[in-house]
């Protein structure tokens, strides 16, 4: 377990302008352009569905264990509000990929095709050593607990990436916060298949467990 004392706030790149988006809760959130593409620059934490609807506040992670719940559910990390403002709240597939939706209007879950777009949009030419998943991440080691072994990290791009972690579901628990920033996509499954994390690159691989994620713009 990694115990760490986390700010209260977000550091976004300066040099960049940001627009924003609002959900169903009110919440406020930066988006940034990269290329063809706008993603939201925070992490979700809406409690609604599109239309209104809760989003059921899950707590026992016993239910959330091989998705024995088969509706939509969210949770804080660690059941805490106080990870609300900075890392967001934590989805299950289900509330990911209800027809409801948990988007702001006009946005949605990225698919993994879109993900691969800002891929190669960062990394044209499949440079190995390119680590341009750092140029994604919070630039400050306030969130990050690994940014002070990285200096290239840099939020060139301002997507301002963080690191939520997840609820595992072997053994069950939360973890990763500070350590993995974890998307699902509209193409995943309910077992995790085709989910996103990002480190010092973007990888989409079979995660399995609840994540953030973000959306890009239509």
């Amino acid at each position: 377990q990694v115990k760490f004392t986390v700010p209260n706030y977000i550091l976004f790149n300066p040099n960049l302008t940001y627009d924003s988006v609002s959900d169903i809760d009110g919440n406020i959130y930066k988006t940034i352009r990269i290329g063809a593409q706008t993603w939201m620059a925070e992490n979700l934490k809406v409690t609604h569905y599109r239309n209104g609807d809760l989003i059921p506040n899950v707590t026992d992670l016993n239910k959330w264990g091989y998705f024995q719940i088969a509706t939509g559910a969210f949770c804080w990390y660690k059941n805490k509000n106080s990870n609300k403002d900075i890392f967001g709240a934590l989805y299950n597939w289900y509330a990911a990929t209800d027809s409801r939706n948990v988007a702001p209007s006009g946005w949605h879950m990225p698919s993994a095709e879109e993900w691969q777009t800002l891929s190669k949009y960062l990394n044209p030419f499949n440079d190995l050593q390119n680590n341009f998943g750092y140029k994604l991440r919070e630039t400050s080691t306030a969130h990050w607990i690994n940014n002070i072994i990285q200096p290239e990290t840099n939020n060139e791009k301002g997507f301002t990436a963080l690191p939520g972690g997840k609820i595992a579901i072997t053994p069950i628990s939360f973890m990763d916060i500070g350590i993995w920033a974890y998307f699902w996509t509209s193409t995943g499954t309910n077992d995790g298949s085709s989910c996103v994390y990002i480190s010092n690159s973007i990888s989409i691989d079979n995660l399995r467990g609840a994540l953030h994620y973000t959306h890009v713009g239509m």
